[in-house]
């Protein structure tokens, strides 16, 4: 995993489980009580060349095992109820059936474009691709805690100050 990618996903892990519980990692009793996040750990750092990889131990995330994830969380069937997603086709076939004429004049378009252009950067301001990547593995944030890993030097610099100079959030 490249430095940049562990180090992120380990800080964000940090900023969850002090918000639980001020850092104090809790046994999970139960798949319900885990906080799972899907992420590609070998996808390369798309801000900057790195190639190093971390050889200590704590340095290192564990992806869970596919029995250990709840069949809620893997797979896209089981996120809405069967009578949610017969919805779904009942919206697509009253569509078909009060159908608009939807022509818009040149100028119109243009300024649906820019409305658009604008709400996608508001609201796409993450990439998702780790979740439709098939190398996303699924990590138990309460396994992999953050805690000194003794990554230091200037590719730990370049993070820390994306971090602290960008506007992230």
């Amino acid at each position: 995993m490249g430095r940049g990618w562990g180090f992120l996903f380990g800080l964000l892990g940090a900023v969850w489980l002090l918000s639980l519980g001020h850092g104090e990692e809790q046994p999970p009793e139960t798949a319900a009580q885990r906080c799972f996040c899907q992420v590609n750990l070998k996808r390369p750092c798309p801000f900057w060349n790195d190639i190093s990889q971390c050889g200590r131990r704590d340095c290192a995330v564990k992806p869970c095992q596919s029995d250990e994830v709840p069949d809620g969380i893997k797979s896209a069937s089981y996120k809405y109820s069967e009578e949610a997603n017969n919805l779904i086709e009942e919206c697509e076939q009253a569509e078909r059936l009060g159908a608009v004429d939807e022509s818009l004049s040149e100028e119109t378009q243009k300024a649906v474009l820019q409305w658009t252009k604008h709400d996608d950067s508001s609201d796409n301001f993450c990439e998702a691709d780790d979740i439709q990547s098939p190398e996303a593995e699924y990590v138990d944030l309460l396994l992999n805690p953050e805690r000194y890993t003794g990554y230091k030097g200037p590719d730990a610099w370049k993070i820390w100050n994306v971090i602290y100079e960008e506007n992230c959030f």
